[in-house]
């Protein structure tokens, strides 16, 4: 797999992983945008792999979410290798 096709394996991993966090909390797109100070539509870029998640915007959200944003990472890296 080539670096480009790792990123946005990564990408779409996190984004993944942070989607079946807000599922598991009831959080929609616009509620989490609306506690991260930013729009739905940003947050459903963000959401579906269409716009990297800045770190400051992606400890934002998990910090909203009530999850460890180190675990977020780690747990998207083990997707891709599942999956690759």
């Amino acid at each position: 797999m080539n670096k480009m096709t790792q990123e946005m394996a990564l990408r779409g991993a996190v984004a993944a992983e942070l989607r079946s966090h807000m599922a598991r909390g009831g959080v929609t797109q616009e509620q989490l945008a609306k506690m991260i100070g930013t729009t739905g539509p940003v947050v459903n870029r963000y959401m579906t792999g269409k716009r990297d998640i800045p770190m400051r915007t992606m400890v934002a959200m998990c910090d909203a979410l009530g999850v460890d944003t180190g675990r977020v990472i780690d747990d998207a890296i083990a997707a891709t290798h599942r999956t690759h």
